[in-house]
C-alpha cells in the first residue's frame, strides 16, 4: 500500500520514509513528496483498514507556518486513538 502510494506520487524523486508508533499502532511516515507544497503522509495499516493522514505544508516549504504544522502534528500524534477491531 505505502510502496504503491510513493511510486504513484514521488514522480521519480526520492522520498524519506520512517516508521513511528501512532495510536498504539505501527505507522509509516512518508516525507518530501512533491506537490504544490512538501507534505507528510502518514499511513497506519490495522487489520483490513488503512488510515491515511496528510499534513501540509511540511517544512521547509513554508517556514512561516512551521510552528502551526508542528502543533497540529503534536496534537494528532499524541491524541489519536484507534478503536475497534
Amino acid at each position: 500500500m505505502v510502496d504503491d502510494y510513493v511510486q504513484a506520487n514521488a514522480r521519480g524523486l526520492p522520498a524519506t520514509r520512517r516508521a513511528i508508533a501512532l495510536g498504539g499502532e505501527l505507522a509509516e511516515v512518508v516525507e518530501a513528496l512533491p506537490g504544490q507544497f512538501l507534505s507528510w503522509q502518514v499511513f497506519v495499516i490495522r487489520a483490513e483498514s488503512v488510515y491515511h493522514l496528510s499534513l501540509f505544508p511540511a517544512a521547509p516549504a513554508r517556514p512561516q507556518v512551521d510552528s502551526d504544522v508542528q502543533a497540529a502534528w503534536e496534537a494528532v500524534s499524541t491524541l489519536l486513538t484507534l478503536v475497534g477491531r
